[in-house]
């Protein structure tokens, strides 16, 4: 087994590209990559003897005299070692004129249609490309000159979706000698070398150059980065998520991250949410730099009314307690949504608050009060409370044990002012945080346990006045507690649907 081939077959398992993988469509072009692609695919399936089929795929662009060569050498290629061939030909200056885009890109998002519509063919099926580890590296080059997120240093991803890029782990120089140790011949498109193409003046001059006078493994290292960095990246897109879930509204044309959980998140991560937003509003990440972000981002701390104008037609506009991402729709904004003092105002079909007082001083047994009303709970925003149980129960090991969970809590009920009240927030409410009475506002302590503006209406909670027994769904308060030396115990409980 040769250097390559060894490196390939760890690299497609490290990634687990093939794993319940019945055929994959492989891009040929008759370039030495996809060539060299498509022999280790086929040396990985039958050296490994796994139920796989190759089909060899070949997009004719309509630009250069030689694409009929091209197609003929891949055609060749794919029939001589026993595979499958499917060739198709498309108009790249007309779809990229028809489309406003460049010719490059305009090509890239037709071949991949294409591959997803024969991979589409097929059960568990990939797609396979042959790009490289030269390819990263002017990928890395190209996003940090024109400005980039972290995420833009990822790079390429060795698997996204159905797609896969075995040879990520090898270079360019690498995958010629491999073709040329098996005497396997291989087009050359001419347009490579033309440095008009940004790509190609990073691949001619800046790469060779940073080898020559910088450091020779350049290739090696930006690849190495790139590993590294999609690592980090995983980790903070995983915590963005979080943040989006809970600062994050979306409606129509617009967008609304609520400032009292985003500004106390990291920058870090407040950026890669942006970052998100943007993508989302814009249906691209295209043209979408980190400048952009950084001018959304910067309106965190300003005062209200100060708007920045991003990519996309996207305006960001900060409110009192919002950034309002507008997306303008030819010369017409789409209507804001109102705004109130106290923040967003959505349009909900549920009520804006509620209070059912609860006399507990016959309470001989248990008693139950019908609610009927959907409530934020534990993170899930839609749950429908039927109502909630009060009962008397002896203060026991069974009681302790039974009764105390997310669905109930246990008071002391000779240390209860015996009418309770059951409700949504309301102004001054407070919070018994710690058995020695200190106490914390309500408004603070939801903010601190990651309750969406949005939802803070929809936490139901057992009051004595104006302290918080218990926020159902997000923590019980440190007073009224049971001790050693209570005698009767009000078990509270909610009954869910």
């Amino acid at each position: 087994m040769s250097e390559l081939i060894s490196k390939v077959t760890d690299f497609i398992q490290l990634n687990k590209m093939f794993d319940d993988c019945r055929h994959i469509v492989v891009g040929i072009s008759g370039g030495a990559d996809s060539v060299c692609l498509i022999m280790a695919l086929k040396e990985y399936v039958e050296s490994n003897k796994l139920p796989i089929t190759l089909h060899g795929v070949h997009v004719n662009h309509g630009i250069r005299q030689e694409a009929e060569n091209d197609e003929k050498f891949a055609r060749d290629l794919c029939e001589k070692s026993g595979i499958e061939f499917l060739s198709y030909n498309i108009d790249c200056k007309k779809l990229a004129q028809n489309r406003r885009q460049t010719v490059e890109e305009a090509g890239r998002t037709e071949r991949y249609r294409i591959f997803s519509e024969v991979a589409g063919k097929y059960e568990k099926s990939r797609i396979a490309v042959a790009h490289h580890k030269n390819d990263q590296a002017e990928t890395l080059i190209m996003n940090i000159s024109r400005g980039t997120s972290v995420k833009g240093l990822c790079g390429i991803r060795p698997v996204r979706d159905n797609i896969v890029r075995p040879l990520l782990c090898v270079t360019r120089r690498q995958i010629e000698e491999f073709l040329q140790e098996r005497n396997q011949s291989y087009v050359t498109d001419a347009t490579n070398y033309d440095n008009d193409y940004t790509r190609n003046s990073v691949r001619n001059v800046v790469i060779p150059y940073l080898e020559e006078h910088v450091n020779k493994g350049i290739v090696n290292n930006i690849a190495s980065l790139s590993r590294n960095v999609s690592q980090v990246w995983d980790y903070i897109d995983k915590q963005a998520q979080k943040a989006y879930d809970s600062s994050v509204c979306t409606q129509d044309t617009q967008t609304v991250i609520y400032i009292d959980t985003f500004s106390e998140e990291d920058v870090v991560i407040r950026k890669a949410v942006i970052h998100r937003c943007l993508v989302e509003m814009s249906g691209s990440a295209k043209d979408i730099y980190s400048v952009h972000v950084d001018m959304v981002e910067a309106l965190v701390n300003n005062l209200s009314g100060k708007s920045v104008d991003v990519a996309y037609s996207i305006t960001a506009v900060r409110q009192q307690d919002a950034i309002l991402l507008k997306k303008k729709v030819g010369r017409k904004e789409t209507e804001n949504i109102e705004l109130t003092s106290a923040g967003i105002t959505e349009k909900d079909t549920r009520e804006e608050s509620f209070n059912i007082s609860v006399d507990l001083s016959e309470l001989k047994d248990s008693m139950y009060v019908e609610i009927n009303r959907k409530i934020y709970f534990a993170d899930n925003k839609d749950v429908l409370l039927k109502g909630i149980h009060f009962e008397l129960k002896d203060n026991n090991e069974n009681t302790i044990k039974y009764y105390n969970n997310a669905y109930a809590k246990m008071f002391d009920y000779d240390r209860i002012n015996h009418t309770l009240n059951v409700r949504t927030r309301q102004t001054g409410d407070e919070i018994r945080i710690s058995k020695d009475g200190m106490l914390k506002k309500m408004k603070k302590e939801l903010i601190d346990r990651k309750v969406p503006q949005r939802f803070r209406k929809d936490v139901v909670m057992l009051c004595s006045d104006n302290e918080v027994l218990w926020a159902v769904g997000v923590r019980r308060g440190e007073s009224r507690l049971v001790e050693k030396d209570t005698s009767k115990v009000l078990v509270v409980s909610i009954d869910i649907g």
